[in-house]
């Protein structure tokens, strides 16, 4: 894509890999693989577009699916289009929840967030009310092992006023953190009662129908 800013040229740059077809009714699902460069000053010689300076860097945000699980993602990287040299990385592992009457849900359990350039790793863990709605409960993240922190939510019941059904709703929101340090061991703990600033159906989730 190119656009013409204050007399220069910027253009930005788009690739997909590998479109995906649905075989079970959903149809066109995306690209298992997608490539947006950041943007950068080109010129236009000979009907071309070209970079600009050949020596000045160009980085790239990649981002990876799963086409066995609704292309869910999986990965996201920022830097090289080489995969092994990349400044940041993130790795997702989903799991898919069943519920019944070819209804299921594909969540992200696992997180992993690793930033090369600082040398810092960030760990998460999803947990969720796999007996009812699949609301999410409870958030873990490490920091570099350095420190930590729990999130629980809460929420209240899900409702019916005549015309409309509501499911659960943030009311709540405890927040629990740990900070290492050499021989000392910090527990913060806070809680934080959620003003009600979401519309009630925000935590409704679509439960794709597999035919």
């Amino acid at each position: 894509m190119h656009t013409v800013f204050d007399g220069k040229i910027l253009t930005k740059e788009y690739r997909y890999i590998n479109g995906i077809q649905h075989m079970w009714g959903k149809g066109f699902i995306g690209f298992q693989k997608t490539l947006v460069s950041d943007a950068y000053e080109s010129i236009f010689i000979n009907g071309k577009y070209q970079i600009k300076d050949m020596f000045k860097g160009l980085f790239w945000s990649v981002k990876t699916y799963d086409p066995l699980n609704d292309n869910a993602l999986i990965s996201s990287t920022y830097g090289s289009l080489n995969p092994n040299s990349v400044f940041t990385k993130s790795t997702i592992t989903n799991q898919r929840f069943d519920k019944g009457s070819n209804r299921y849900l594909i969540l992200a359990t696992l997180e992993q967030n690793i930033d090369y350039l600082q040398g810092i790793t960030i760990n998460k863990s999803y947990q969720y009310d796999d007996i009812g709605d699949l609301t999410l409960q409870q958030v873990n993240t490490d920091y570099n092992s350095q420190a930590s922190n729990t999130q629980k939510f809460f929420y209240t019941p899900e409702n019916f006023n005549g015309d409309h059904y509501f499911l659960e709703n943030i009311v709540e929101l405890k927040t629990f953190q740990l900070r290492m340090q050499p021989h000392i061991q910090l527990k913060v703990s806070r809680t934080i009662t959620a003003m009600v600033l979401y519309y009630k159906v925000v935590n409704m989730v679509i439960i794709h129908c597999q035919s």
